[in-house]
């Protein structure tokens, strides 16, 4: 007799739906009841495994029912939670910035500027298939950026970095993303080509005369981390003051300030660098080239004075008319001059005026030298030179007292300037009269290699001390919902953390910062904790509860979302 036993070792899983459509037990007990009897004789055996089998699912589909409704929550740790998810997870695709396309021809590359101000400059012959080969013709680059904390936000990558076994945030000036198409296919980077990257963004200045130091980071998504590259070069863009800026008077009164002592700054070097004349400089001599006209005067006949050791110098010395002389007639050196008079102009040009009778001719010239007089001038020059260079240095060791003395006197006026301007910042903070978290922000150009395609970060790392409490959460109005990916926004250190948040969540924060929390649901409709409840929150406190209310599509929009955070 065949045993045809259907034996399912590891059956399907119920999903979420066929469980609600089972939540009723009472219908599901009716439709049992509901069963035509069958006779014990004949189907014994089979009536008594149909009988096991649905109780056993009622039970089974009882027993869900209670525990969904008991917590609604999934037992699973953060770490499973995001393991399961993409890296890259972006709570809502279409509010992320939007990719800029160009056009690039391989063989001659190009530089691209976008409307925010930041460039790429792309070299000839810059990238290869993925077969290794390089490509000809047009390649479309696509380029986006993610400068302020909405962008980071919708970006949905992580900004924590571990290296060494530590971990740290990262505090972003900002990133880009970077491809290459061709015929709709991904390129690389040919290997020892780079795209030379400009991104324009505004980072918190403490101090306008110390630049923080930002590194630069390549996102690894295989490894879901990022990748230490290279050192951020900064350049601080001076703008002019916007007198409809709430911070204005106290922005131009620091401006004032800061301008008042670096004149007081040169005029006071100026005095230093006079109290001891500078020894003269001495001209190297030049060796005629052979290709432009020359000229050759006698300066006793004509009566011609140099200063100092110069007459040394210009003794058998040829004249040879300058590039940078004006146009001539070269019959001009066919004419006998009979005064000659030398100014000296920049470096080794020199201007000759030459008369004869009612005729001038204005030249620039360079004093060349040939042969032995080349030579002999040379050594004359090494040893002048070298006396020269003496002198320089003990006069710099005398004059080195009162110029670190001037500097520190500077350094102390701008940092006093500077703290007053502090001052005047926290007291507005204080009275909620302006913005007062942007009184450090400067607008910056960060400038980077980017020898690979993908995400690049411009980022600070840094560890501050966390405050680790247990969250509970409220999500407008209800308390029971299931796992969802939130994120941390710290304004003060410009980053943004994910985690998993449920009905209670071990959160950690920088107590010292201004945090708010942002949540997208599947529907697209976003939740936001700003920093007030934040600032509820005792110092020794353990728990915290955080009410979580919808903005009713207002996140949809990036300019809302921004001033939501800031309020």
């Amino acid at each position: 007799m065949a045993k045809n036993y259907d034996i399912k070792i590891n059956p399907k899983r119920l999903s979420s739906e066929e469980i609600a459509r089972h939540q009723d037990f009472d219908a599901l007990l009716e439709q049992f009841e509901a069963t035509p009897s069958v006779p014990v004789r004949q189907l014994r055996i089979r009536r008594l495994v149909y009988i096991s089998s649905a109780a056993a699912a009622a039970i089974a589909l009882l027993l869900v029912f209670i525990g969904l409704n008991e917590t609604q929550i999934p037992n699973i740790s953060e770490k499973e939670y995001f393991a399961d998810r993409a890296f890259v997870l972006p709570p809502k695709a279409d509010a992320q910035p939007k990719f800029v396309s160009q056009k690039v021809q391989v063989n001659q590359g190009g530089v691209y500027e976008y409307a925010s101000g930041s460039r790429l400059v792309v070299p000839a012959a810059a990238f290869q298939n993925d077969r290794g080969e390089l490509v000809e013709g047009e390649v479309e680059i696509f380029f986006k950026e993610y400068v302020d904390l909405v962008d980071l936000y919708f970006a949905g990558i992580p900004m924590t970095y571990d290296s060494a076994n530590q971990s740290y945030y990262l505090n972003s000036a900002g990133m880009v993303e970077v491809y290459a198409v061709q015929n709709g296919q991904r390129l690389n980077m040919t290997p020892g080509k780079s795209i030379q990257v400009e991104m324009v963004s505004h980072i918190n200045i403490p101090n306008i005369h110390v630049l923080p130091k930002y590194n630069v980071y390549l996102l690894d998504t295989v490894a879901r981390n990022w990748v230490y590259q290279d050192i951020d070069i900064i350049q601080v863009v001076e703008e002019p003051l916007d007198i409809n800026d709430p911070l204005y008077e106290p922005k131009k009164t620091l401006q004032d300030q800061l301008a008042a002592i670096a004149q007081k700054g040169q005029s006071e070097i100026a005095k230093i660098e006079s109290s001891i004349a500078k020894p003269l400089e001495p001209a190297k001599p030049l060796r005629k080239n052979g290709n432009n006209p020359t000229l050759e005067f006698d300066f006793q006949d004509l009566g011609i004075q140099f200063e100092g050791d110069e007459s040394k110098l210009y003794q058998g010395t040829i004249w040879q008319i300058s590039p940078n002389s004006p146009a001539y007639d070269d019959n001009a050196f066919k004419v006998v001059w009979t005064e000659v008079s030398i100014a000296k102009k920049t470096g080794q040009d020199y201007e000759l005026t030459l008369k004869n009778g009612s005729n001038e001719l204005k030249l620039i010239a360079n004093p060349v030298l040939i042969g032995q007089d080349y030579d002999d001038a040379m050594a004359r020059y090494q040893q002048e030179l070298a006396d020269y260079a003496s002198q320089m240095k003990e006069r710099e060791a005398k004059l080195k007292g009162q110029k670190e003395t001037l500097a520190a006197y500077i350094a102390e006026q701008q940092n006093a300037a500077q703290l007053n301007f502090t001052e005047q910042i926290t007291a507005l903070a204080e009275n909620e009269t302006g913005p007062a978290n942007n009184w450090q922000k400067r607008k910056v150009i960060n400038r980077f290699a980017a020898n690979r395609l993908g995400v690049w970060n411009c980022a600070l790392p840094y560890s501050p001390e966390l405050k680790t409490i247990k969250a509970k959460f409220i999500l407008d109005g209800d308390k029971s919902f299931k796992p969802m990916t939130a994120y941390l926004v710290d304004q003060t250190h410009h980053t943004v953390q994910r985690f998993m948040l449920s009905r209670t969540t071990e959160l950690s924060f920088d107590p010292a910062s201004n945090n708010a929390i942002l949540v997208a649901d599947q529907k697209g409709n976003f939740y936001l904790a700003n920093k007030d409840q934040f600032a509820e929150i005792d110092a020794d406190s353990k728990t915290a509860t955080f009410n979580l209310q919808v903005l009713n599509g207002a996140g949809s929009e990036k300019e809302s979302l921004q001033q939501l955070l800031i309020d």
